[in-house]
């Protein structure tokens, strides 16, 4: 089973391979959420458990390392 990513007309998924690319949950924060949402470009859409969005929609300085997992 691969991973794909919920951006409208974006084409990365796991099964591709493609180096430095990762894929985000989307937060339980609400406000974060919404923003995630409306960068999908979707309407009338929610996401799943499953839904990701891959990192080549993300500024560098967007992600939080920590030493257990980024974000």
């Amino acid at each position: 089973m691969f991973i794909s990513c919920s951006v409208l007309g974006c084409k990365s998924r796991t099964e591709r391979k493609i180096c430095g690319i990762t894929f985000h949950s989307f937060p339980f924060n609400t406000v974060t959420k919404s923003k995630w949402l409306e960068a999908t470009g979707r309407q009338n859409w929610q996401p799943t458990k499953y839904s990701k969005i891959c990192s080549i929609h993300f500024n560098a300085d967007a992600f939080i390392f920590t030493k257990k997992l980024y974000y």
